[in-house]
């Protein structure tokens, strides 16, 4: 079992790079694809922005309170600060870029953008062909839903050798993976009524 862990969070640092991972070797025990395993890996390229109903940011880099905070199940807000402990501090020229919530989630100012950045790891669990997250922000709380598809990689189809792809990505109800070319998701928060999501620009 501690195989599948490590290989679990080495997938989810090569899935920065691609949008499938191997979870499981060919050496763990057999039976295909086993039924609810919980992994995580990201979204490539996805980039989240959340902004007030006026273009200003809500997301504050030098103010924690501010911070999204992504989680795999219903969380209360008495856990809320715990998880706004930094993690890491990244700085390269004009980037800067914070690992909090138990590396799991990152904000990042960039040169040429307007608003920090929102990345996060994200949860599934097989093979349950969608998987919903919880995303904290601005007093609110946004459902993000994964779609999936598994595939075993082994000729063998006893082997343990299986991949995931992600299939869709929905904030709330809008379709944010498939077609968007640039990754970019702006998070409209009104003072009142629901979210409005835009994809690409505002």
């Amino acid at each position: 079992m501690k195989k599948s862990v490590v290989l679990s969070s080495l997938c989810a640092l090569l899935a920065l790079f691609a949008s499938s991972c191997n979870i499981f070797g060919p050496d763990d025990d057999g039976g295909g694809i086993p039924d609810g395993t919980v992994f995580n890996t990201t979204i490539p390229g996805l980039k989240l922005y959340f902004v007030d109903e006026d273009g200003g940011s809500i997301v504050d880099m030098e103010d924690k309170s501010t911070w999204p905070l992504l989680y795999p199940t219903e969380t209360p807000a008495s856990v809320f600060e715990e998880s706004l402990v930094v993690n890491d501090v990244h700085e390269s020229g004009e980037v800067k870029s914070i690992l909090y919530n138990n590396s799991t989630n990152s904000l990042a100012s960039a040169y040429g953008e307007d608003y920090p950045r929102f990345q996060t790891l994200i949860w599934g669990k097989t093979v349950e062909p969608e998987f919903r997250m919880f995303v904290y922000v601005a007093g609110t709380c946004d459902i993000l839903t994964v779609g999936y598809k598994y595939t075993n990689l082994s000729s063998d189809p006893e082997k343990g050798s299986w991949g995931v792809e992600i299939a869709s990505v929905r904030y709330n109800d809008t379709e944010v993976f498939n077609g968007n070319e640039n990754g970019k998701v702006y998070v409209i928060k009104p003072s009142q009524g629901e979210a409005i999501v835009k994809i690409g620009s505002l």
